[in-house]
């Protein structure tokens, strides 16, 4: 069984692209959603502060994770994180093998870390759009606004001739 990782931040997102993604792909797939969370910056951390914030998330979540589902049975795990969406990415990448690594959108910007990591563990990235057909790899092509950041590009090897 293939295995996938979307990270999500329950606002706003492509929920139908990843329901339709998921729903079209013909091999078994296990997703794995995961939600970072964050305190305020100005929040004193305390056990009840870290408490409220994860079930606020976990809230979040489980509404989320309803609308994704809409009634349809399907292998999904969800998870929380205290943490910034980046660092809950590359957590997840380095300690569990992931097949995909599912992108809502093809303009996004990859930290240099985080792509060396992706390259290194090998997961291949799938773009979800209303265009992308499940049974195609899609190499998504990252700008440059950011100016760390790098475009993404299949792992190469290099060679000299001395």
């Amino acid at each position: 069984m293939k295995t996938a990782l979307y990270i999500t931040t329950c606002t706003d997102e492509p929920t139908r692209a990843l329901q339709e993604y998921w729903l079209a792909t013909e091999e078994p797939l296990r997703l794995t959603v995961v939600h970072p969370y964050t305190l305020d910056s100005n929040q004193l951390i305390t056990k009840e502060a870290v408490r409220t914030a994860k079930q606020q998330a976990e809230s979040r979540l489980r509404q989320w994770t309803a609308e994704l589902l809409n009634d349809q049975p399907g292998n999904l795990q969800t998870e929380t994180l205290l943490a910034d969406p980046d660092l809950a990415l590359q957590l997840h990448l380095i300690i569990r093998k992931y097949d995909y690594l599912l992108i809502a959108d093809q303009h996004t910007v990859l930290p240099p870390a985080l792509l060396a990591i992706v390259n290194q563990t090998q997961t291949l990235m799938r773009v979800l759009s209303d265009k992308t057909d499940a049974s195609e790899e899609t190499k998504p092509y990252v700008g440059y606004e950011d100016p760390g950041s790098v475009p993404i590009h299949e792992p190469v090897a290099f060679a000299a001739a001395f």
